[in-house]
């Protein structure tokens, strides 16, 4: 087969893609930014979807979730055979971090606040349900401590209480702020 057949069937395009196919371990945290960010797939370790990474330099690194793996079935949860995409402003914008939970049920996700809504997320993969841990009206004595916020990104997740670590960095005082929520 030549080159051009194998374009006209879109091989090539999916030869790149699997050059760029990664994975990261449950629970490991997996920061991003200009020199970490690795455009392509990160496939989760234990269930059937993928993050894309769309890294964009300058105007940040954003993400999508896939429904990867064989379905079996028409519909998975909210996923259905032709709707496997899921992207959205709030947490699908410039992402600081991302981390997978043992269970395979969450995504945990930190955003900056300059192209992003400077939030932290926990991801309901199945059910496509997107909850915002941070900020939140029960976290006022947390906010008050890290008002100058310019970087939010995951120390670590414990799945045996379900909660994540969150590092906050205030760029003008040059300080760090350690904050726990439930997931």
């Amino acid at each position: 087969m030549t080159v051009r057949q194998m374009i006209n069937l879109g091989l090539i395009n999916s030869l790149l893609i699997l050059a760029t196919l990664s994975s990261a371990g449950a629970g490991e945290v997996i920061n991003l930014g200009p020199e970490k960010c690795k455009h392509g797939l990160l496939f989760q370790p234990n269930g059937p979807f993928a993050v894309m990474l769309f890294c964009e330099d300058a105007l940040a690194d954003h993400i999508g979730i896939i429904y990867y793996r064989a379905m079996g079935l028409p519909l998975d949860g909210r996923w259905s055979l032709t709707d496997r995409f899921w992207q959205q402003e709030g947490w699908g914008a410039d992402v600081t971090a991302l981390a997978w939970d043992n269970t395979g049920k969450y995504l945990i996700v930190t955003t900056s606040s300059i192209y992003g809504s400077g939030a932290v997320y926990c991801l309901d993969l199945m059910n496509r349900k997107a909850r915002r841990l941070f900020p939140q009206k029960k976290y006022e004595k947390e906010m008050e401590r890290i008002k100058g916020v310019c970087q939010a990104k995951i120390a670590s997740l414990d799945e045996k209480t379900q909660t994540v670590d969150i590092s906050f960095d205030d760029c003008d005082l040059k300080t760090q702020v350690h904050v726990r929520f439930e997931y």
